[in-house]
């Protein structure tokens, strides 16, 4: 996705966290150049490395469950993972090209950053589930291609509204499934940083 596309607003975009993000973005570039202050966006895509909690974690418990061999969709989904200390390091050096530029009276449009919203990313782009089966690999489980279990996303999605109704109702709606579908989506979606 070029730096430039579009917002994806409700009813294209339904996830809250994702509308609230694109919100904070807007705020943020809108707020440039107003009582002096530079602003800048930094776009990441999923983030891995030590002490990762969220992502990475998520990956071990399903490899650890048993359920790398499992693929919902095609697996032909390119993704783009970043080693966390990137990310940092696009942080550091947005800051450093905004303290520049505010100091400059002027910056040539081809130099600007204030304004702007950049994509990081390690510029490796894996398919969604070759990543897990990496992962497998490295912690002694790998996956041979003969012993993945292809799930159509149309029954993926439909065994995540099952799960998620059903623990809903047996737990009087105190917990939720780890199958959903926002999972099956996320997984199942192009998020290739290039197009």
């Amino acid at each position: 996705m070029k730096e430039s596309a579009p917002y994806l607003r409700y009813p294209q975009q339904k996830c809250a966290y994702s509308l609230a993000r694109a919100a904070t973005e807007e705020l943020v570039l809108a707020a440039n150049r107003h009582s002096g202050m530079l602003t800048g966006v930094i776009r990441p895509c999923t983030p891995f490395g030590e002490g990762d909690y969220e992502h990475l974690a998520q990956v071990i418990v399903q490899v650890e469950n048993g359920n790398a061999r499992f693929q919902v969709g095609n697996g032909k989904n390119l993704f783009d993972y970043e080693y966390v200390e990137n990310l940092v390091h696009g942080h550091v050096l947005l800051a450093k090209a905004l303290l520049r530029a505010s100091s400059l009276p002027q910056v040539s449009k081809f130099e600007r950053v204030d304004g702007e919203a950049f994509h990081i990313t390690n510029d490796e782009h894996w398919f969604f589930w070759d990543f897990t089966r990496a992962v497998a690999a490295k912690l002694g489980r790998p996956v041979q291609r003969e012993e993945i279990v292809v799930i159509p996303k149309a029954v993926g999605l439909f065994m995540a509204v099952l799960a998620e109704w059903i623990l809903w109702i047996l737990s009087l709606g105190k917990r939720q499934s780890n199958m959903t579908v926002e999972a099956i989506k996320y997984s199942t979606c192009h998020q290739d940083s290039q197009y």
